[in-house]
């Protein structure tokens, strides 16, 4: 994705995008450093790339709450490079955590000769590094330090715990990447350089104890949440406004991008597209155009009735490197496609609300340490996997907020910030921070949710909820009984795929949905002897081990389709990214 790069070790690369020719590019040379961006020029005033008498400052992505931070810190004729300088100073080190915004960057204090290299608070903003002795390179993409490390002959070796990472969760579960010298810098961590010594060091984490809410009302809580959630939407709709875009916000069936919409309506934002995915005249489809009309939207909908961007493998992991299953962003890749960006700023989403607020990683409330391997897509091989990564984790709920939302969910913002930067307002951090401090018996089942959206925005009643095909006004009870059995059928569906595989795959494969995987693999001949195909030209490569052969080849025969999914990202990995080692 479009961002930056940092090396002092010798290259002659010049970074390059996958979508090159949308980007420009800079570079500066100071001392044994060789620093380049290649960014998407909208949204420059909130970007910085500037070698100061004594810092050296890089700014990619949005930061909302810039103008706030240059009144505040020297007025509103400073430049937002000065701001930046006078936070450090009265801050410290760790300035950038009064960000709020979709960002990463860098910070050099040339006469301390000190690097600080950071990402935002939930990590939307992807930053990879490798550290050896004296040598780093960080960047915004995987193959930036790919590239100079075969340009001087360092090797690069197969992690082979990042493929059962993959196949285990369909995306990493720590920092890993599939390239063992290489590491992710993970939410709410920054890299910090002096004197020789490389450390990681944390800023945020997110909690269940930053508030005290125990002796507030439910109602005084909905009132803080909706205070939160509107000053979010403000904030990023007014970034728009600011650079004079048009705004573009996803809309489904469910409950959190119809927040987002109707939130941005309610206070008058009135420029905006609402786009969908799903197949034609399924639920989000039906539900999505009904929002959109009734609120004087224009609507953009994408059909997925084809499976022309299920089968592009190559074309999504040379975009992700393997951070995430390929099919997890090929509906969104083949809708946002299709769209014309010049005049467009933020893809306004409701990224991570289904964790944050909806109770989605409350499965288990009981107090102690995470139970094993809850977020699994496929626990075939869970075993093979260190409990470390989990049982690092307070409870089971920050293990799912961690791993199910911020490692998993918020990396499919790598493909899609090729397009354009992104918002979503439940990865708000101020709005975060008050969800995970309300205890569970409130979150859990969407009580407090629901009784907030009903109160103030009752009109977003007045449509189904996709999830459980009903309106979000239902009896309590019936949407209990529905999410357990919504629940069941979810924990159930290796079994019954195995017990009873012919009659499951009929009737599952008819059924509408917003991402089709068996019925594109059972039902389009092409589909299924494409992915057959790739799965055979690239399982016998020599990198891939013995017992990993093994497993690969037993879940590609046995699994679902979104677990032959899973087998087929790590292929492409190996395939695209060690094509001299195969």
């Amino acid at each position: 994705m479009p961002g930056f790069f940092i090396s002092n070790i010798a290259t002659n690369n010049k970074i390059r995008n996958f979508f090159d020719d949308k980007c420009i590019f800079e570079e500066i040379n100071f001392l044994d450093f060789n620093i380049q961006r290649n960014t998407i020029p909208k949204f420059l005033y909130d970007k910085v790339f500037i070698n100061g008498e004594d810092y050296i400052i890089i700014i990619e992505g949005v930061v909302f709450n810039k103008n706030q931070l240059m009144n505040k810190y020297g007025g509103k004729f400073n430049s937002f490079f000065e701001t930046i300088i006078s936070m450090y100073k009265k801050s410290g080190d760790a300035f950038f955590s009064q960000f709020r915004g979709s960002f990463s960057g860098a910070f050099y204090d040339k006469k301390l000769r000190k690097w600080l290299i950071f990402t935002n608070h939930t990590g939307e903003k992807a930053v990879f590094y490798y550290a050896s002795s004296s040598k780093i390179l960080v960047g915004s993409q995987v193959d930036y330090i790919l590239k100079v490390l075969k340009e001087n002959k360092i090797q690069v070796t197969f992690n082979e715990k990042a493929a059962y990472y993959m196949l285990t969760y369909a995306a990493m579960g720590d920092d890993s990447t599939f390239f063992s010298e290489i590491k992710r810098l993970t939410h709410g961590n920054y890299i910090k350089v002096e004197n020789g010594l490389f450390e990681i060091k944390n800023y945020y984490t997110v909690s269940n104890r930053k508030y005290d809410l125990s002796k507030k009302t439910e109602e005084e809580m909905i009132n803080n949440l909706d205070k939160l959630f509107r000053n979010a939407v403000k904030m990023h709709y007014d970034k728009d406004l600011e650079y004079r875009y048009d705004s573009l916000a996803k809309l489904s069936g469910g409950l959190d991008s119809r927040l987002n919409t109707i939130v941005a309506n309610d206070l008058g934002y009135d420029n905006v597209m609402n786009v969908c995915f799903s197949q034609s005249f399924y639920l989000d489809n039906i539900i999505s155009m009904k929002i959109a009309t009734d609120l004087k939207n224009e609507y953009l909908f994408k059909a997925l009735d084809d499976a022309t961007w299920f089968t592009k493998i190559d074309y999504n992991i040379k975009q992700n490197f393997g951070q995430y299953s390929y099919s997890t962003t090929s509906q969104n890749l083949a809708m946002l496609s299709k769209i014309n960006f010049d005049n467009i700023g933020l893809i306004h989403g409701g990224l991570i609300g289904d964790s944050v607020i909806r109770g989605d990683c409350l499965y288990d409330t009981r107090p102690g340490k995470p139970r094993m391997f809850t977020y699994c897509y496929s626990d075939r091989f869970k075993d093979r996997l260190d409990k470390a990564h989990y049982e690092k984790y307070e409870n089971n709920e920050l293990y799912g907020i961690n791993l199910k939302a911020l490692l998993r969910e918020i990396s499919t913002n790598i493909n899609r910030c090729n397009y354009a930067e992104l918002a979503s307002p439940f990865a708000d951090v101020d709005f975060l921070d008050y969800c995970m401090s309300i205890h569970h018996k409130y979150r859990k089942d969407h009580k407090i949710y629901l009784k907030w959206i009903l109160s103030k925005y009752p009109i977003a009643g007045n449509y189904k909820w996709e999830k459980y095909n009903t309106k979000p006004t239902t009896n309590k009870f019936v949407l209990k009984y529905r999410t357990f059995k919504l629940r069941l059928r979810e924990q159930k569906n290796d079994y019954l795929m195995d017990l009873y595989p012919r009659i499951f795959k009929e009737k599952y494969i008819d059924k509408k949905t917003m991402n089709p995987f068996e019925q594109w693999y059972y039902k389009d001949s092409n589909v299924k002897k494409k992915m057959d195909t790739y799965f055979n030209e690239n399982i016998r490569k020599k990198l891939i081990g013995s017992s990993l052969r093994k497993d690969l080849n037993e879940l590609y025969s046995e699994g679902t389709v979104f677990e032959k999914t899973q087998v087929l990202s790590v292929l492409g990995v190996v395939k695209n990214f060690f094509a001299n080692d195969v």
